[in-house]
């Protein structure tokens, strides 16, 4: 893979001509804006006493995730020498955390929400094929995995049918799948037949979807997921508005979730031609205007965590090193 990175040149001259010159640099002076506006904002979790996080990969290893303004430069990645191929974006602290450590995110000093796009990649396949989908793509009938509940088959479903557009065939799939599971969960004892009946009654489900199922298809679905993340930072950065990106999702403080939803909407109709779903995993204040006054401030006192003294001293420290006030998102 090569990078796209504001410390670095570009390395254009191995790569496809389809993206030309102009669009080359236009994609890094997003870049730069976006890195410039995550320089001057002050990011971290109230909770932290320490500037990390520790957590178990899948083989069960702790890993710490270091948290602070040396940690949030972000860069995009392209692969197989092609620009139209990945092209995500990668590198700040957040995106190693899991979604639960996320929702503690403040963001100058105020409470976020993330927003997902919910099944983007079958979503963005949908939409290039002139399709619709199901409902819940992901509900197939009850016994795909033995001794799962409902939620817990949906959840292993998504994660076989994503590894599987990854994959180039069906071995590696499975493969791909038992490895990416946790250590010690039953899953990574199924057989390669009992996940290909699984496969297979997916692609029942969603026939249309069948044929990109194991034909390495993933890494193009990473080009156009980024297209849409390059409108979003882009549109958000022009308002001052700092945004976190988790490949399929973005993070804002919760006085712009109305915002930050619509632009991830339009971005979705001006790549793929039409609207993909999303979710907001928690409510934004901006959501709450037809509340009653009280209703609104409980809300506000809820989400407004206690610091801890040691993130109090890293924003102190933040403000002296760089010359700033922290100043927390107001809404309206």
């Amino acid at each position: 893979p090569v990078q796209i990175s504001t410390r670095g040149r570009i390395a254009a001259y191995r790569f496809s001509r389809k993206v030309g010159a102009e669009q080359r640099l236009r994609m890094r002076q997003v870049l730069t804006a976006y890195n410039g506006l995550l320089a001057r904002t002050f990011i971290d979790i109230p909770t932290l006493e320490q500037p990390w996080v520790v957590r178990q990969d899948n083989r069960g290893k702790d890993i710490r995730v270091a948290v602070g303004p040396r940690h949030q430069f972000v860069r995009r990645i392209f692969s197989r020498g092609s620009w139209e191929m990945n092209g995500r974006f990668y590198g700040p602290w957040w995106q190693g955390l899991n979604s639960k450590l996320r929702s503690q995110i403040f963001i100058n000093d105020t409470p976020t929400v993330e927003i997902d796009f919910k099944a983007m990649h079958i979503q963005i396949l949908a939409a290039q094929q002139g399709v619709e989908l199901p409902p819940d793509p992901y509900e197939l009938p009850p016994g795909q995995f033995p001794d799962t509940d409902p939620r817990e088959q949906r959840g292993l479903v998504k994660q076989l049918v994503l590894t599987a557009l990854n994959a180039k065939d069906t071995h590696s799939a499975c493969l791909a799948f038992r490895e990416g599971l946790e250590v010690g969960h039953p899953g990574k004892h199924l057989k390669n037949t009992t996940l290909q009946k699984t496969i297979d009654a997916f692609s029942e489900h969603v026939p249309a979807l069948a044929g990109s199922l194991c034909s390495d298809v993933g890494i193009r679905l990473m080009f156009t997921d980024s297209q849409i993340m390059e409108r979003v930072i882009d549109r958000c950065t022009f308002m001052g508005l700092p945004v976190l990106t988790v490949h399929d999702s973005a993070i804002v403080p919760y006085t712009h979730s109305r915002v930050l939803e619509a632009t991830m909407i339009g971005a979705a109709v001006e790549v793929v031609g039409r609207e993909i779903p999303v979710e907001a995993k928690a409510l934004g204040l901006d959501t709450m205007q037809d509340r009653p006054v009280h209703v609104r401030q409980d809300f506000q006192m809820w989400r407004e965590t206690d610091r801890c003294q040691e993130y109090l001293d890293r924003l102190r420290e933040w403000e002296d090193t760089t010359g700033r006030e922290v100043v927390p998102f107001l809404y309206g």
